[in-house]
């Protein structure tokens, strides 16, 4: 008996020595979102989402890329893992990892759209991004290079907006709970986290008329910002208009919700069209 009790004591003493060397001391799992890669909302269809801080960057020379209208440059970056906010990776945060990225710029006058995630971004030391991987990986490197990152954005301007929708996912909460949750929190919400609740409402088909009215009422909150109310504009509006016969409770209310928010009588207009040609396909 006594025996048993020194082995359990000396389990209880060992067992957080244990659990360090498995996870790393104070580390934390990242939350279970689950992976959609058809969903709309990068939230649920990366498989890995990353926070990592530019350690140290020496640019290469830029050079034409053959055969295209484009120059180029290497950039060799040493990153540090902060924190892993989906998915599993093998580095524990504030491991430092090695990552060769490209920038493009055009060669001539005319400017079009340029590949590379990386593209356009200014990585110095001390800056902090957020890379959402469309791979499946236990690199770090694989997730903020460029044949894995599908999206990059800088931590100080979307770190706050995407715990909003991480949170929001892991609390389980029905749809109306979760869009009178966001009317509440409206200031705070950017892009990530309008274009999940967007998802949340309204994935495959328009709601119900009670649910796409809560959905408008979060589009009129006077103090959302002009991004996120965008976005939940062009979504609905994309929803209703690829509807076959959209419930004329819902065309209504969507038109109200244009004319309420869109400020110039050009856009009022184009309000007016769009409820005239939604009530004509509902009563076709």
């Amino acid at each position: 008996m006594r025996c048993q009790v020194c082995i359990a004591l000396a389990g209880l003493i060992l067992y957080p020595a244990l659990w360090d060397c498995q996870f790393g001391p104070g580390r934390k799992k990242a939350a279970m979102i689950p992976i959609n890669p058809d969903s709309r909302s990068i939230v649920l269809r990366a498989p890995v989402i990353l926070l990592f801080r530019v350690e140290k960057v020496q640019a290469g020379t830029p050079a034409p890329v053959p055969e295209r209208a484009l120059r180029s440059r290497e950039l060799d970056l040493t990153i540090q893992v902060l924190e892993v906010l989906k998915g599993e990776v093998d580095e524990q945060p504030g491991a430092t990892v090695q990552v060769k990225v490209s920038q493009y710029a055009s060669a001539i006058s005319r400017q079009g759209s340029l590949p590379g995630v990386w593209t356009g971004q200014k990585p110095e030391p001390g800056v902090e991004y957020i890379a959402f991987s469309k791979v499946a990986t236990r690199q770090s490197a694989d997730a903020v290079g460029d044949a894995g990152c599908e999206r990059l954005f800088p931590a100080a301007e979307a770190l706050a907006d995407l715990r909003l929708a991480v949170a929001e996912e892991n609390s389980g909460r029905p749809v109306a709970a979760a869009l009178a949750y966001s009317r509440s929190v409206a200031p705070q919400i950017g892009y990530l986290f309008a274009e999940y609740i967007s998802v949340k409402t309204m994935d495959e088909s328009l709601p119900d008329p009670p649910t796409f009215d809560a959905f408008a009422q979060l589009i009129e909150t006077p103090n959302l910002k002009e991004t996120p109310r965008s976005t939940l504009i062009h979504d609905a509006y994309a929803k209703v208009i690829d509807s076959d016969n959209p419930p004329k409770e819902i065309v209504y209310r969507f038109a109200v919700c244009l004319f309420r928010v869109l400020p110039s009588r050009k856009l009022r207009n184009r309000a007016r069209e769009f409820s005239t040609t939604c009530f004509r396909a509902s009563c076709a």
